[in-house]
């Protein structure tokens, strides 16, 4: 149970850092998002280089804060970076499927807003289990289970 204890403690912090990290990635999205939609782009087809701008943000925040292992950032490559936008795709079929089911009905900027939550739960654990692994297990400076 305390095992227990400890990794959700280590997963609480580490998700609050992955939080404030999405709202600056989101901030990067709906710039790029309300632009291409200011500019006549449907709202679905905006979404995507939207989401191309929140991952590349996310991605090198994410391995220099988030998942850091004593003190050191997750190593950031292009290979990396594939493998993280790969991780983040079904976030992107999530999201875009719930825009393009609300979008109609309640608007395109109430749909986006209905998305991210959503996809923000995806890319914590696609980014834990998926992406970041072992270096994200191991976490150092006082939230990793050997620090407990």
């Amino acid at each position: 149970m305390r095992s227990a204890k400890v990794a959700l403690r280590a997963h609480g912090s580490r998700f609050a850092r992955f939080s404030i990290i999405g709202a600056i990635a989101g901030a990067a999205d709906f710039t790029v998002y309300l632009s291409l939609v200011a500019f006549g782009a449907p709202p679905v087809v905006a979404n995507f280089p939207a989401f191309v701008a929140s991952t590349v943000t996310s991605y090198n925040l994410n391995a220099r804060i988030t998942f850091r292992r004593n003190g050191a950032p997750a190593p950031v490559s292009l290979s990396g970076y594939a493998r993280y936008f790969s991780a983040y795709v079904f976030s992107l079929i999530v999201s875009t499927a719930i825009i393009g089911f609300f979008a109609g009905p309640i608007g395109a900027v109430p749909a986006k807003i209905a998305a991210i939550p959503i996809a923000a739960v995806c890319n914590y654990l696609a980014s834990h289990f998926l992406v970041f692994g072992r270096h994200a297990e191991n976490e150092g400076a006082g939230a990793g289970p050997e620090s407990a």
